[in-house]
């Protein structure tokens, strides 16, 4: 360690004395007993009894507070089962009326037409019973009225009495009927006719002081409302409470069913009410009882129990006023005993009858001893304080209240190249580095100023470090002060904040990045303190609602900008991430004070305190209103794209930039065999998620990939059909900054015309065929009738029957090409000219049921009969006399589906040596028509017998002649 100079010693010398002298000074003070607060020990144990009584007092509370809102929930479920009953009771009576009227309405002089008769039998029937018969037409007339005579045909109706008051609905109970004359009453209606079916209404009146049934002497009051809401009887005032009307709200509190509510009487007292519906007459019927009524026992518990604990807490007082006298001198005596230790004398020990007491007396003393030793301990952890401040780096300093130094610490000193001993006496603001910068002596020197009258200061320094270096400092000075509560000393501290400052200014500039980057993006920035609703906006956010920034200065300004709608969405999502549950992410629409409307997309984050609880949200604005208008354009053109979609039997759909279908109409969905609502946000499925085909996703994401429209021909099988072929146009979307964000696809059904285009081609290479095969028919009918004739005569008769048999078989295809033709019709037009040798012996066999084929069917085996006999009349068993060929075809419906199967079997013609060596065009011819069009599954052998050829095709049943010529 350093040694100390004589000065520096002088200065520790002369701290530890004033120390002592402080340290004296407090001993000796009188201690201030009598301004602290307290209470004595007798009111701490009266307190303590309290604390021991108070939770039984509590227990017993409780216990009678549940015994009390037991007593509550019973008048409850009583004034429930009140209601109930009465409703049954109502029911019950209203029941009986209503057999009563059925049995008036079917009674024989009533429809008779006998008024007078019907009239005096319902007197007689209801002479024990308060009640009247009153009969009335469909105008409201009455023609019976056992309460008076008969009114006369056209007397005037009284409105009272009209079957809509009678009879509201088709009800057989009316609600409450004020006549004319008389007191108001209630009807029951059974319909009647008279004469030749003149409707009438039989109704049987009782007084509405009747609907109630006698309740006897009870609590409860007892209300009756119809279905209008009018009060139809009471059991208390009656007179008073009849024709009233009902609290507005009292139909819903009853809608539910029986059950039980609060409401306030006339006069403004509580009453408890339970209710329940009739169900003849759907009317409302009350039990009501007071609350406090109901309340009375609750009470009367309440007082006694309020009773006992004062009680036990007078008692337990006094017992510990009592015994707390005891231990209250032993307490003085400790009391005199802390006073001699706080004045630096050592007391006596203490002898009292409080066990306690004395060990408290015994650690007085014990605490006296110590305290002796604890002051000669204290001068030494003073000088082991001094070293500690001289080997803190942060500069620690004390002056006279003139700012003359008179201590500082060694170690930052030393890091400065400066000497303790040059500094002390001198003013802090007149020493090095303070000296050679003006601007900091004279922050020095002010908060010396301002540290003399009490005011602490607190500021940066930025200084020179003796190698040329800037170092910050942050600068506190204060005062202390004496017992007396004035400045006599000044504290000064310097902290190195380098590296703060240097962070702070990096901070600073994140701030500014931060701030250009929301400003870029034209985000409002916001803030809203949880606890005081304070909110503070950025420049963007008063822009984005029009208004100046100070306008939005609470979390409620800026809500009665939002629309009302809108709200209950912002309260929501501000509750969900408050506790935590989901992220404050929200759309909302506000209204400028110019009266536009803007839609807002605002997000936040949750500040949270040490416990986790919501402080503070901070967040983000943004104006999204163009964007929710290209949306919804967007949106109202998909609509209309879904309206045409759903309308149009061409199949269309759209997808977005990942393949997923955007829309797809029902068309489309028939054809792939999926739902068109299921393909939605889906890439597709069966034939829309394959490679190739119609919809199909790799092709339509090579349209998407390449971005240029196509026009494409796509094939697609559906589900229990042949395949169709779609011409597709294919367009890429694209957003405004032309980059592809979907694709729109619309496809027409070209499948008939393909056919059309095939069997046209078909057709033209089948007529230069048969042109040539003609000619050759020709030309082998020629020689064979020329190597059989016997003379040109002969010859020519033979040669112009067959060849006018050629030609029926042309004029029949030509004819049915469109229509039905029967398969018979079809093969002996063809095998006509070769059904028999020449010597007049059959040689061609047809076999099979009789059956009509389609007009597409019939083209293609037409067709196909004329190649094979033409072949076999060119080179099979029709070029020899001796040939046969036999043809038959048979139904096979074991499948499940109708199948045709034709064999066709030649004999005796040349030998065949085995399949030809090239396929010519009448096989192609076979094999195309058969095998593809029709699906067929053909087998052609070779044998050296002679060919045989076997055909199978599905057959779909050809439509009855009526429907073929509509």
């Amino acid at each position: 360690m350093q040694a100390k100079g004589p000065a520096e010693a002088g200065v520790e010398r002369s701290e530890a004395g004033r120390g002592a002298a402080n340290h004296a000074r407090a001993a000796s003070a009188p201690p201030e007993t009598d301004a602290r607060p307290g209470r004595s020990l007798v009111w701490h144990l009266a307190l303590f009894a309290s604390a021991l009584v108070v939770p039984a007092f509590l227990f017993i509370a409780i216990l009678m507070a549940q015994v009390a809102s037991g007593e509550r929930a019973r008048y409850e479920r009583t004034a429930t089962t009140r209601a109930v009953e009465t409703a049954a009771a109502i029911d019950a009576e209203l029941a009986g009326l209503a057999a009563a009227a059925r049995a008036f309405a079917t009674d024989p002089a009533l429809a008779g037409g006998e008024l007078d008769a019907f009239a005096a039998r319902a007197r007689a029937v209801l002479r024990q019973d308060e009640a009247d018969v009153v009969v009335t037409d469909s105008d409201g007339r009455r023609l019976v009225d056992t309460r008076a005579a008969a009114q006369a045909d056209g007397a005037t109706p009284d409105p009272a009495f009209a079957w809509e008051r009678l009879s509201p609905g088709g009800s057989p109970v009316s609600d409450l009927i004020e006549p004319q004359a008389g007191e108001p009453l209630v009807a029951v209606s059974a319909r009647a006719s008279i004469g030749e079916g003149v409707p009438l209404l039989v109704s049987i009146a009782i007084p509405a002081r009747r609907v109630l049934p006698p309740i006897g002497d009870t609590d409860f009051t007892h209300l009756v409302y119809d279905r209008r809401g009018l009060a139809v009887s009471s059991s208390r005032d009656h007179e008073r409470v009849v024709g009233a009307r009902a609290e507005p709200g009292l139909g819903a509190l009853t809608a539910a069913g029986a059950g039980h509510f609060t409401k306030t009487d006339a006069r403004g007292d509580p009453m408890l009410a339970g209710h329940a519906r009739t169900v003849l007459s759907d009317w409302t019927v009350l039990a009501t009882i007071p609350q406090a009524s109901a309340r009375a026992q609750g009470t009367r518990m309440l007082l006694a129990l309020s009773a006992l604990g004062l009680g036990l807490f007078a008692i337990a007082s006094g017992m510990a006023i009592v015994f707390g006298r005891r231990a209250a001198d032993a307490i003085g005596r400790l009391e005199t005993m802390a006073r001699a230790v706080g004045s630096g004398r050592r007391p006596e020990p203490l002898v009292s009858r409080v066990r306690e007491a004395n060990a408290v007396g015994d650690t007085l003393v014990a605490a006296a001893d110590a305290l002796a030793l604890r002051a000669a301990e204290l001068g030494a952890s003073e000088r082991r304080l001094r070293v500690v401040l001289d080997n803190l780096f942060a500069v620690v300093a004390v002056m006279e209240v003139d700012g003359t130094l008179v201590e500082v610490n060694r170690t930052p000193l030393r890091a400065m190249g400066l000497a303790r001993g040059a500094l002390i006496g001198c003013r802090a603001w007149e020493v090095p580095p303070f000296s050679e910068a003006p601007a900091s002596a004279a922050l020095v020197m002010q908060a010396v100023e301002r540290a003399r009258e009490g005011v602490s200061s607190r500021f940066d320094l930025d200084i020179a470090r003796p190698d040329g270096r800037r170092m910050v400092l942050d600068v506190q000075v204060a005062g202390l002060r004496d017992e007396r509560g004035a400045v006599h000393r000044i504290v000064a501290s310097g902290v190195d904040v380098t590296a703060r400052e240097r962070a702070t200014g990096d901070l600073r500039e994140s701030e500014e990045r931060l701030r250009l980057a929301v400003a870029a993006g034209r985000l409002g920035s916001w803030e809203v303190d949880l606890a005081s609703g304070r909110c503070i906006v950025s420049p963007r956010t008063a822009e984005i609602f029009g208004v100046a920034p100070e306008t939005l200065g609470l979390h409620a300004d800026w809500l009665q900008f939002v629309l009302p709608e809108d709200r209950d969405e912002i309260a929501s999502a501000f509750e969900a991430a408050i506790v935590g549950a989901a992220p404050y992410r929200v759309v909302y629409r506000l209204v400028r004070p110019s009266g536009e409307i803007r839609f807002v997309a605002s997000r936040a984050l949750v500040q949270r305190d040490e416990r986790g609880r919501a402080r503070r949200f901070i967040g983000v604005h943004l104006d999204v209103t163009d964007e929710r208008r290209a949306e919804e354009e967007l949106r109202r053109a998909v609509d209309l794209l879904r309206i045409i979609g759903e309308t149009t039997p061409d199949p269309i759909w759209v997808r977005d930039g990942q393949g997923r279908f955007v829309f797809a109409n029902p068309a489309l969905g028939r054809l792939v065999g999926a739902d068109a609502e299921a393909l939605v946000g889906d890439i597709g499925r069966g034939p829309a998620a394959a490679e190739a085909g119609l919809a199909a996703f790799g092709a339509d994401m090579a349209v998407i990939g390449e971005g240029v429209p196509r026009v494409v021909e796509e094939d697609v099988v559906p589900p229990g059909e042949h395949r169709r072929t779609f011409l597709v146009s294919k367009t890429p979307m694209r957003d405004a900054r032309g980059r592809v964000t979907g694709l729109v696809c619309v496809a027409s059904d070209i499948t008939d015309r393909k056919r059309a285009e095939e069997r046209q081609a078909l057709m033209v290479r089948e007529l230069h065929h048969r042109v040539k095969n003609s000619l050759a028919t020709v030309q082998a009918i020629a020689n064979a009738t020329a190597r059989t004739a016997t003379d040109v005569a002969a010859f020519r008769e033979a040669f112009n029957a067959r060849i006018i048999s050629l030609a029926r078989t042309h004029t029949l295809l030509t004819e049915n090409a469109w229509g039905v033709i029967r398969l018979r019709d079809l093969l002996e037009t063809e095998l006509s000219p070769y059904a028999h040798d020449v010597e007049g012996a059959p040689r061609v066999r047809i076999d099979g049921p009789d059956l009509a084929l389609p007009s597409d069917v019939a083209l293609s085996l037409g067709m196909a009969i004329h190649e094979l006999t033409t072949n076999a009349a060119k080179y099979g068993a029709l070029s020899t006399p001796t040939g046969s060929l036999t043809v038959a075809w048979a139904i096979d419906s074991r499948a499940g589906r109708r199948l045709l199967r034709f064999d066709w079997t030649e004999r005796g013609g040349p030998p065949v040596g085995g399949p030809p060596t090239r396929q010519g065009f009448g096989t192609r011819l076979l094999r195309h028509m058969l095998g593809g069009q029709l699906e067929g599954e053909i087998d052609m052998r070779f044998e050296r017998e002679g060919v045989s050829f076997a055909l199978a095709i599905p057959l779909v049943e050809p439509a009855p002649p009526s429907e073929r010529a509509a």
